[in-house]
């Protein structure tokens, strides 16, 4: 899910970057909004596994390489 992720942030205010965000779940409306200014968002089905999913979704966006981060 969206949960834990600012939408004032920096990473989401840069119109430099190009952010695709997977999630899962229902998150909150307010949120979904505010990250769908800067972001893609494409929802994954929590029952499968995400890595292909993701896969798939890049791909067909002509993505072939990315840089993946994540925090603690």
């Amino acid at each position: 899910n969206l949960s834990g992720l600012d939408p004032a942030w920096q990473f989401f205010t840069s119109e430099k970057i190009k952010r695709i965000l997977f999630y899962t779940g229902k998150p909150d409306h307010a949120q979904l909004d505010a990250l769908t200014r800067s972001s893609e968002l494409v929802k994954i089905d929590p029952t499968q596994p995400a890595a292909p999913q993701i896969i798939k979704q890049l791909e067909a966006r002509g993505i072939h390489s990315c840089i993946v981060e994540g925090g603690g």
